[in-house]
């Protein structure tokens, strides 16, 4: 008997669920200061885990068949499909029947130089969310609710942490005294 990919998938998610509910677990019987790191990490990082289970629930509840996919080639070969049942070939670069990696390469070495300079002439507060709604926009093409939920909730949590809890001035930015800092 073969399990289905999204299962195992949903398997995985809960095991690493279950790791992390026991950190956050013991970092409560923790003094004061110990803990923090392990909750600070910890408990977005358990919210994240049951938003992943609950969307990928939803998805396969609707059919999508790339639930729990976790080979590129596979991704690749539905994306290939999905390029030809569209008539677009512009989007999935074929040669002799696999993708080109090239471009794909170049395409996350510019995102990574993007990122790079949105921290440097923004500062990181201002590049976290842009950079996350621009790529998942793009790649993840993901709902606006989506986006926004996942880019508010990463800039949160960068600046609970390094400004709040580690007491770390972030990086503002070239144009730092222009842009309201908290």
């Amino acid at each position: 008997m073969r399990v289905p990919r999204h299962v195992l998938a949903l398997l995985f998610v809960a095991a690493a669920g279950v790791i992390v509910a026991a950190m956050v677990w013991t970092a409560l019987g923790y003094s004061s200061a110990p803990r923090t790191v392990p909750l600070v990490v910890g408990v977005p990082t358990l919210l994240f885990i049951v938003l992943q289970i609950v969307r990928d629930g939803i998805r396969a509840a609707r059919g999508d068949v790339t639930v729990g996919e976790t080979s590129e080639l596979e991704r690749d070969r539905y994306a290939r499909a999905a390029a030809d049942a569209r008539g677009d070939t512009a989007s999935a670069t074929v040669q002799g029947g696999a993708v080109d990696r090239s471009t794909s390469t170049l395409a996350a070495m510019a995102w990574v130089g993007a990122l790079a300079l949105l921290i440097w002439l923004v500062g990181l507060l201002v590049a976290i969310p842009v950079f996350m709604a621009a790529f998942m926009k793009i790649f993840g093409r993901e709902r606006w609710i989506t986006i926004a939920a996942f880019a508010a909730g990463t800039t949160v949590a960068v600046y609970a942490f390094f400004s709040v809890v580690l007491d770390i001035r972030l990086y503002q930015g070239l144009f730092g005294d222009i842009l309201p800092w908290p």
